[in-house]
C-alpha cells in the first residue's frame, strides 16, 4: 500500500486507515438490506489500489476518497448500495453544515453585535430570546437554502448578489390572487392575473376537495406561462376559497364600505349580516340635518388654519377657488347658477360660527377630500337636495369663502377647490 495518509476536511493529516472504508461500504449495504462483509472488505480493497494508482506522490482528501468508493460501487455492479451510500455522505454532510452553525462564534458574534444579522428581524429586539430566535434562524435558513431553493438561488444569495429576507421563518410564501403574469393563450400573449386565467378559462371547474373549496380547471387549448426556464404548458389551474369572503356594498350616494360575510348592517328591517343585504334593503346613515340642528358645535372662538396647514405639505401657501370656470360645467350647473370665478388666500383664522361648524362636521363625517402633491385639492359634499349645501355654503361665506355648487344628475355637488 503506497497510500499512507490523507487530509481531513479541516486541513489536518491523519493515517490512512482502509477498515473504514470497509465499514462504510457495509453499512450501506445493510442499509439496503443486503450485507456482505466479504464483498464490502473485497471492495475497500479495490478502492485502496486505485488509490495507489493514481495518487502517486499527492495525499488523497476524504472527498476524492468518498467520490471513489461511489465509482467502485456503481462499476461493480452494486447500485443500491451506491445509491444508500451517496445519500449517507449527504446526510454527514448536512449534519456537519448544522454542527457548524452552532459554534460559540455564532453567540459571541451576536452578543458583540457583529454581525448584522442580529438586526435582520425587526421583530425580535435584542435580548436573550433574540439570541434563541437568532440561532434558530440560522438553522432554518440553511433548510430553505439547501433544501427548498434551488442551487443556483443559494449561491446568489450566499454570494450577495441579493437578499432573500425572512429564510428563518420556515413557512411557504402566499400567493396573491390578483398577481398578474405573462400568459401565452392560442398563440395570444396577455397579461392576466392567477384569478382571471382561472375565470377565463371556458373548461368546467373540477371540485377537488369540496371542504376546502378548491376547484381545478384544466385548459383543453395551448395555455402557456412565462416563467424564468421560458414558456411553460399549464395542465392544471387550481382555485381554493378564500378562507372569509369580502363583502362589497354601496349605496344610492356613492358611498361603499368593503366587509365580512358576517359583518352587521342595521336596515330598516333591523339588523342583518352583510352576506343578507340585498339591492332591495335601505341601510341606516346618520341624517346630518337632524344632527347638526341647534347645535352648539364649538367652544373656543377661533381656528388658526394656518397652524393646521403648516402641518401638512400642501406644497406651497393654501389657496382656495370659490369657483370652477364655467365652460367645465354642464348645463344643470349652468341653470343652478355659478356666480364667483376668483381666487383669493384662506384667512389665517376663521371665525367658528354654528354655520361653519355645520359645514366642518358636514365635510369630516360625509365629505371627500382630494389632495394631490402638486395640483388642487378639493373638499367636496354630495346630496340629494341642495338645502343642507346651501347652509353648509353659508358657513364658508362667514369666513370670506364660496364654494361651488353644481348639479349632476339627480344630486347636488359643494365643492371648496384651490
Amino acid at each position: 500500500m503506497l497510500v499512507e495518509q490523507i487530509v481531513k476536511r479541516d486541513g489536518r493529516v491523519v493515517s490512512f486507515d482502509e477498515a473504514k472504508i470497509t465499514a462504510a461500504i457495509w453499512k450501506a449495504m445493510r442499509a439496503v438490506g443486503d450485507p456482505d462483509e466479504s464483498a464490502s472488505k473485497r471492495l475497500a480493497e479495490r478502492v485502496t489500489q486505485l488509490l495507489d494508482e493514481r495518487f502517486v506522490g499527492e495525499l488523497p482528501t476524504v472527498e476524492e476518497i468518498q467520490d471513489l468508493v461511489e465509482d467502485v460501487l456503481i462499476a461493480a455492479g452494486y447500485t443500491r448500495t451506491a445509491k444508500a451510500y451517496i445519500l449517507y455522505r449527504k446526510q454527514h454532510a448536512d449534519l456537519r453544515d448544522i454542527g457548524g452553525l452552532l459554534t460559540e462564534p455564532l453567540i459571541e458574534n451576536y452578543i458583540d453585535d457583529h454581525d448584522w444579522r442580529v438586526r435582520e428581524n425587526s421583530n425580535m429586539s435584542y435580548s436573550l430570546q433574540g439570541l434563541n430566535t437568532h440561532i434558530t434562524d440560522k438553522v432554518i435558513s440553511r433548510y430553505w437554502l439547501n433544501k427548498i431553493y434551488p442551487n443556483e438561488i443559494r449561491d446568489t444569495h450566499e454570494r450577495g448578489d441579493f437578499h432573500i429576507h425572512d429564510l428563518g421563518t420556515l413557512g411557504a410564501y402566499t400567493y396573491y390572487g390578483k398577481e398578474v403574469i405573462v400568459t401565452r393563450v392560442n398563440e395570444r400573449i396577455k397579461l392576466l392575473s392567477f384569478e382571471r386565467l382561472f375565470n377565463d378559462l371556458p373548461e368546467e371547474a373540477i371540485p377537488l376537495n369540496k371542504a376546502d373549496g378548491a376547484y381545478a380547471k384544466y385548459p383543453s387549448d395551448d395555455v402557456y406561462v412565462l416563467d424564468k426556464s421560458g414558456w411553460t404548458k399549464v395542465v392544471q389551474v387550481t382555485q381554493k376559497k378564500k378562507q372569509r369572503p369580502m363583502r362589497f356594498i354601496k349605496n344610492r350616494g356613492g358611498r361603499s364600505v368593503i366587509v365580512t360575510d358576517n359583518h352587521p348592517m342595521i336596515t330598516q328591517e333591523g339588523e342583518k349580516e352583510a352576506q343578507e343585504v340585498n339591492g332591495d334593503d335601505s341601510l341606516f346613515t346618520v341624517d346630518l340635518e337632524r344632527l347638526f340642528e341647534q347645535e352648539k358645535l364649538f367652544s373656543v372662538g377661533t381656528l388658526d388654519f394656518l397652524e393646521l396647514f403648516q402641518k401638512y405639505d400642501w406644497g406651497g401657501d393654501a389657496r382656495f377657488y370659490d369657483g370652477v370656470p364655467l365652460e367645465d360645467l354642464d348645463e344643470g350647473a349652468r341653470l343652478d347658477g355659478i356666480i364667483h370665478t376668483q381666487s383669493f388666500t384662506a384667512p389665517r383664522h376663521v371665525r367658528l360660527t354654528e354655520d361653519f361648524g355645520y359645514f366642518f362636521g358636514f365635510a369630516l363625517a360625509e365629505g371627500f377630500i382630494s389632495y394631490n402633491k402638486g395640483s388642487s385639492q378639493r373638499i367636496s359634499l354630495t346630496q340629494k337636495n341642495k338645502e343642507p349645501l346651501l347652509q353648509a355654503n353659508k358657513g364658508l361665506l362667514d369666513n370670506g369663502i364660496s364654494g361651488c355648487l353644481i348639479r349632476k344628475g339627480e344630486r347636488y355637488e359643494l365643492r371648496v377647490k384651490n
